[in-house]
């Protein structure tokens, strides 16, 4: 603009140099007829002055003409991300074009100087395509880079668009949304905009934040290769299935299977739990219990076949053996009566301790049932 100023300034000068000096007027004692009297304002000189001010040549580039493809790349629109992770992507963004252009490169920082007020408030906040080429064409760009962040819950969303500012087309647009983590977002946005250049991103390997909650101390395992004892750690992977393992002691391994896109780092944090009480030693406990509960019930059972049969005699009393149920010599209703009772009480402490066996094996199975499944499920 300034340029245009003292174009226009050096065109009046030279309108005004060309217009003839005024006539000297006649000395006073012979007035002039009325007719010969000079104008106050020389018509030539005054005509000149408005067709200068309606031909105002149109909104010129602030730079030379380029030499090679020119690319512009313009600020990064924040949408609810913060200044300061904006200004993060806005560099990644911009130090990468340079690198991923063959031809010149441009940023709106650095022809912010040489636009007037309006021209500089059309680029605040533009992203759409329509702006972006008005301002492409401004600068003759041949291709036009911008895009915004946004906040989406705890992670950001990045965009990047490439524009043709002939027709304002969207040529490519390439969209990732990345964790809160600076290390991460800035790696997204350099990739992006290779992406969104040439098609391929520069490093084909994604970072990976491995973190363990509440900052504690774990040795991380990824596809069975110890990277290390950290709180947190990051990892690069390529694209594709990944088998992520925590440990530490008292505690109970953590694994995931992470799934790793090109261009998209992942944060993953570990949350690990008290190790699991082991149920082998109750199984074993109660199947013991079950093995001795047993063993005393087929002994009762003896006792009460012994007693039915008369092999045995009952304390306290002159049984004699040869006397039982199966003997056909009549006993007295005593000795009767005494076995009777002796065979319902063994029978019964027989019975209860097989019931009571029983029960106890069938915990036995259900304890060791459940430790298998809680091992199985810790895998």
């Amino acid at each position: 603009m300034a340029k245009v100023r003292d174009m226009m300034f050096a065109l009046a000068l030279a309108l005004l140099a060309q217009v003839p000096a005024p006539p000297t007027p006649p000395p006073a004692s012979a007035p002039p007829p009325a007719e010969a009297a000079p104008p106050a304002t020389p018509p030539d000189a005054a005509a000149p002055a408005p067709a200068i001010a309606e031909a105002a040549p149109p909104a010129a580039s602030p730079l030379p003409p380029p030499a090679k493809p020119r690319l512009l790349a313009m600020d990064i629109v924040d949408k609810g991300a913060g200044l300061e992770v904006t200004n993060a992507i806005n560099q990644a963004v911009q130090g990468q074009a340079v690198e991923s252009h063959l031809g010149e490169t441009v940023t709106t920082t650095q022809i912010k100087l040489l636009l007037d007020a309006s021209a500089n408030q059309q680029m605040l906040g533009c992203d759409a395509e329509a702006c972006m080429a008005s301002v492409g064409r401004l600068v003759e760009a041949s291709i036009i880079l911008g895009g915004n962040v946004a906040k989406v819950g705890e992670d950001f969303l990045v965009t990047i668009l490439v524009v043709n500012p002939k027709d304002g087309t969207r040529v490519a647009q390439q969209q990732r949304k990345v964790p809160a983590n600076r290390e991460l977002y800035y790696y997204a946005a350099k990739q992006l905009t290779s992406l969104a250049l040439t098609g391929r991103a520069v490093d084909p390997r994604v970072p990976v934040v491995i973190a363990v909650k509440d900052g504690a101390m774990g040795t991380i395992i990824v596809d069975g290769q110890e990277r290390g004892q950290a709180a947190s750690l990051t990892v690069q992977l390529d694209p594709g299935q990944h088998e992520i393992r925590v440990r530490a002691g008292g505690k109970a391994e953590w694994k995931t299977i992470l799934s790793v896109e090109d261009a998209t780092p992942v944060q993953v944090t570990a949350d690990l739990v008290d190790a699991r009480i082991s149920l082998w030693p109750a199984a074993v406990a109660t199947g013991a219990g079950t093995i001795v509960l047993t063993g005393a019930a087929l002994m009762t059972g003896l006792v009460a076949e012994d007693l039915y049969s008369g092999t045995i005699d009952l304390p306290l009393y002159n049984a004699k053996p040869e006397t039982s149920y199966l003997q056909p010599e009549p006993i007295d209703s005593l000795t009767l009566y005494q076995r009777e009772q002796g065979v319902r009480l063994a029978s019964g402490v027989a019975n209860g301790l097989y019931i009571t066996g029983a029960l106890l094996s069938v915990v036995t199975v259900a304890l060791v049932t459940t430790d298998v499944i809680l091992a199985a499920s810790a895998e």
